[in-house]
């Protein structure tokens, strides 16, 4: 089985030779190709959907895993049971709220896993600066494009960090330190989203208004500086500007 471009991000985070638990499996393909390709030795794949997990056993009894995939019926972590020992929670495809909440939940389970892969569907600094203010430490970070759409991906894991600059939690240190390779891309789409949103409020003088234009202004400013960075020129960003060429949508 070939993943698609996110979860195949996901995959990649994962450290080899570790128990996984991927909370919401859906359709159950992580878990599958985790085991599969000998990433993983065994898996937990949990979800609240009955309906899912039948389409998961269905999987795994057509090419006979079923015996390194366990499944689990519940929400969140709290479908695991005392016994299981992840040392890899997987949380993929939902809100960052979404997996704050499940992961505020059940802190004792957390306090022995080694690993969060975490991929959310928009808000990434709000999952950031929950998880330095929770001490995970941010380990990797990796950018998916699939469907005309940027995804992120977090690796997390047990440890303190030093201070991070606010607006590079929203973007992502690791995708800066690492220069991830489609870093330059995800900014360029970033500026042209963000002037877009700047055009609209040239005609409109009420205070809102005003301050919403010096708020976008400062934030492209600050994009353009981390595409400096990543070492590319500004230049390059402002041509989507100007020419008003059709960039991808992302997930906010």
């Amino acid at each position: 089985m070939k993943l698609k471009p996110r979860l195949a991000a996901v995959a990649e985070m994962v450290p080899s030779g570790m128990v996984v638990a991927d909370i919401g499996t859906d359709h159950g393909h992580l878990p599958f190709y985790l085991v599969k390709n000998n990433i993983s030795p065994c898996a937990i794949a949990t979800d609240k959907s009955s309906a899912c997990l039948e389409k998961t056993k269905s999987l795994l009894r057509l090419f006979n895993y079923c015996f390194q995939v366990e499944l689990r019926l519940g929400d969140g972590l709290q479908a695991l049971k005392k016994e299981d020992c992840p040392e890899v929670i997987v949380i993929a495809g939902m809100g960052a709220r979404s997996i704050i909440q499940i992961l505020g939940k059940e802190t004792s389970i957390l306090s022995r896993v080694k690993c969060l892969v975490l991929q959310p569907m928009g808000e990434e600094q709000l999952l950031r600066r929950w998880l330095i203010a929770n001490n995970w430490y941010l380990e990797h970070e990796k950018l998916a494009y699939e469907r005309k759409t940027y995804y992120q991906v977090i690796r997390s894991i047990p440890g303190k960090h030093a201070y991070v600059d606010p607006f590079w939690l929203e973007i992502g240190p690791r995708l800066i330190d690492k220069r991830d390779p489609l870093l330059v891309p995800y900014l360029e789409q970033q500026i042209f989203y963000y002037q877009s949103l700047l055009n609209k409020l040239d005609n409109k003088t009420s205070p809102k208004a005003s301050k919403r234009f010096r708020y976008l202004k400062i934030k492209i400013e600050k994009i353009e500086e981390v595409l400096v960075v990543a070492g590319q020129d500004k230049k390059c960003a402002r041509t989507y500007r100007s020419t008003g060429a059709s960039l991808p949508v992302t997930k906010w």
